[in-house]
């Protein structure tokens, strides 16, 4: 099974893109993990990538920035999925993102179900 989340430019998407991105990067749980696990974030990467594309003038950060292209589509399987929503509840967001992380986490459960 697929999951489906459309980026509609509705003035949140690239900031909902940000904190996705940002998940996957940073909400990795520490020590080893299997190859399988690596094998899904590898596939999250570039599922985000291919809807974006850098931002070449940002400065270099542990998150790198990224542009959010317009009407983008992001199409995870559902293992990859499970992962990026674990992976946006493990990261230590600081309180100043809270609103911003609700409503990407609330977006992203309500993602549809495709083939």
């Amino acid at each position: 099974m697929t999951r489906v989340v459309t980026f509609d430019g509705n003035g949140r998407s690239q900031r909902r893109f940000e904190i996705l991105y940002a998940a996957i990067l940073l909400g990795a749980p520490k020590g080893a993990r299997g190859l399988d696990t690596i094998r899904r974030e590898a596939r999250v990467l570039d599922a985000l990538d291919a809807i974006s594309t850098p931002d070449d003038d940002a400065p270099p950060a542990p998150v790198p920035a990224r542009h959010l292209t317009a009407d983008a589509e992001l199409r995870l399987a559902q293992p990859e999925f499970d992962l990026l929503t674990r992976y946006l509840d493990a990261v230590e967001w600081a309180p100043a993102a809270a609103r911003d992380v609700v409503d990407a986490a609330d977006w992203l459960s309500a993602a549809t179900r495709g083939d």
